[in-house]
């Protein structure tokens, strides 16, 4: 089974956010979640629903390139 890894992705995606300008309050608000959502994901404490998650890897690819 793969398992989801919210925390990387979030990380990824707050380094390029910082790194474009655009706040991290934003990018919750992208993804539908609230700060304290963001840093229990940040942190490793719990994972995203499939929905959320889903919204997290658009908004990572909006963010992130490779």
């Amino acid at each position: 089974m793969i398992r989801m890894n919210a925390q990387l992705l979030v990380n990824e995606i707050e380094e390029a956010a910082r790194s474009s300008g655009v706040a991290i309050d934003d990018v919750c608000e992208e993804v539908g979640v609230n700060r304290a959502t963001w840093q229990r994901w940040k942190a490793g404490d719990f994972d995203p629903r499939l929905s959320t998650f889903q919204r997290l890897i658009a908004v990572h690819d909006k963010y992130v390139t490779i």
